[in-house]
């Protein structure tokens, strides 16, 4: 079953010392709101970020754009059933200049502009958790990045 997803938005933490990602994602679906936390490697040689959920590893290949406020992640490129192209701007509204170079990157990955999937901002269910996740950390006495109330870290397996 295929969710819809009516509007996303999501914080990236960095930590360059370990080049980790602490990823927070809010999703609105229907008539509520979903919170994703995970940890993110990134992987410079490649330009690609890996994701652990139980157990599985998942990659996601960075594409960065013309625009300085806009870039792409390529999931599964190779498989034709499961292949994805994310966009994300830096604003909930894209400028149509931005939208046109995702739809020409789309081309050239060989996907039809039929498989775009668009949100609404206007629909975000997420602003009362977001607003109650940004109180908490300004509560935490210690200030490093870490999983924020109601997440969860993912950890890669033991070799």
């Amino acid at each position: 079953m295929v969710q819809k997803v009516q509007a996303s938005d999501f914080y990236f933490t960095p930590n360059l010392t370990q080049d980790t990602i602490l990823f927070q994602q809010y999703l609105s679906i229907d008539d509520h709101c979903e919170y994703n936390s995970s940890v993110l490697w990134v992987h410079r040689e490649n330009a690609t970020l890996s994701r652990y959920d139980s157990g599985k590893k998942f990659m996601a290949q960075l594409l960065l754009q013309d625009f300085n406020s806009t870039y792409l992640l390529a999931f599964s490129m190779d498989d034709e059933n499961k292949r994805g192209l994310s966009f994300y701007a830096n604003k909930p509204e894209a400028t149509p200049e931005q939208l046109e170079g995702f739809r020409e990157a789309l081309e050239c990955k060989g996907m039809d502009k039929s498989e775009i999937m668009y949100t609404d901002w206007k629909k975000d269910q997420c602003e009362p958790l977001r607003r109650q996740h940004q109180l908490e950390r300004k509560k935490e006495p210690d200030s490093s990045p870490g999983p924020p109330a109601g997440g969860h870290s993912s950890e890669p397996p033991s070799p």
